[in-house]
């Protein structure tokens, strides 16, 4: 587990996008938030959780088309990996944002495998009709207004696999690439993650269960055998629930209680 005293941290959620423009395009971005991580101390900050970095057909950046890369409206690597280093050299920390069981129609891996049964990214995906026809897609719902079902306005998204042994691969690669992505310093990439949408039964379709024993208590395992102190905090997709079994079945470090 974390040797990071977490409880204890004063976290400021950023939205970067809508945080201050270092460049002066008029969009947030990474070296405006670098610019301000001293005010930030001043007011006690200890901490910083991102919201998602990543280039995506959405405002808000959930649903990317490359997990590898950021967002060029933020900024690039290079920079992202500067703003690390600025927190730690604060003695700061910072989070960002995963969500990494979907991906948006446009995906390159998506392009490749819909209706190609010889592509090698097909077992990415679940496919409910032969030849990687009648793809499994996510469908969000929110609220209620004036007895009406609000649908966010989302494009549409393709549920990754998370079951498949090279989609494990690839994000056992992915979450080490954002604790160090230079492989070599550590205080260029995060701390931690904020994972989104975190279900055993994803989206409660019966065709990726049994999520927690099976892929995330695994994944975080094996970060946790190179960087022991990596912190992750989970939102159960239930927000009714308090996700207790996401201490124990998932070996998360911390769950957002949402009924609270």
């Amino acid at each position: 587990m974390s040797t990071t005293d977490w409880e204890a941290q004063i976290f400021y959620q950023v939205f970067v996008r809508s945080f201050r423009d270092g460049d002066g395009d008029g969009i947030g971005d990474f070296k405006g938030l670098e610019a301000s991580l001293d005010y930030l101390k001043e007011l006690g900050v200890t901490a910083l959780w991102l919201n998602p970095v990543f280039p995506s057909p959405t405002s808000h950046n959930y649903f990317a088309t490359d997990f590898f890369s950021t967002d060029p409206d933020y900024g690039s690597m290079l920079e992202f990996r500067a703003l690390c280093r600025a927190v730690h050299e604060r003695d700061m920390r910072i989070l960002i944002d995963m969500e990494t069981q979907y991906v948006p129609r446009e995906h390159p891996w998506f392009d490749d495998a819909l209706d190609n049964p010889d592509s090698s990214y097909g077992p990415f995906f679940i496919f409910r009709g032969k030849g990687n026809t009648a793809p499994v897609f996510l469908s969000m719902r929110m609220g209620e207004e004036e007895g009406k079902i609000v649908d966010l306005n989302l494009p549409e998204i393709v549920t990754l696999n998370l079951l498949d042994p090279m989609v494990d691969r690839m994000q056992r690669r992915l979450y080490s690439y954002w604790l160090d992505p230079s492989g070599e310093d550590p205080e260029s990439g995060v701390d931690g993650y904020r994972l989104d949408h975190v279900m055993d039964d994803l989206d409660h379709k019966g065709v990726l269960k049994g999520l927690y024993a099976q892929f995330w208590r695994p994944l975080i395992y094996h970060l946790r055998k190179r960087h022991p102190d990596a912190f992750f905090v989970a939102e159960p997709a239930d927000w009714k629930d308090y996700g207790g079994r996401l201490y124990g079945e998932a070996s998360m470090d911390g769950v957002f209680a949402i009924p609270l």
